[in-house]
């Protein structure tokens, strides 16, 4: 479970559209035991608890292929930090980058 903030700009008004912008993320979680599959996440944190705390910039583009329906990729660069069974671990620039490839239907 989590809640991010994010913005958004972009650059264009054909079918190709570049972005950039800012996000930040706060998440917890419980880990899974993938020995028991039927195992159902209840608010005693049985198996462990996981934290995510992350900020990023991004770059990206969008191809608009219909006029609803397009493929993109970004690029994440920023700072992470995650908190596993009270091991905490940082994240720094590249180790905390992430590019994604995402097809988006706007409605």
């Amino acid at each position: 479970m989590g809640i991010g903030y994010g913005v958004e700009n972009r650059k264009g008004n054909t079918r190709l559209q570049g972005m950039w912008g800012y996000n930040g993320f706060i998440g917890i979680g419980e880990n899974f035991d993938s020995n028991n599959w039927l195992s159902i996440p209840t608010i005693i944190f049985e198996d462990g608890y996981n934290m995510n705390v992350s900020t990023s910039l991004f770059i990206g583009c969008e191809y608009f292929f219909l006029s609803k329906i397009a493929v993109g990729a970004e690029y994440h660069y920023g700072l992470r930090m995650q908190i596993t069974d009270d091991q905490t671990t940082f994240y720094i620039g590249n180790n905390a980058s992430n590019t994604m490839i995402k097809i988006n239907f706007y409605f």
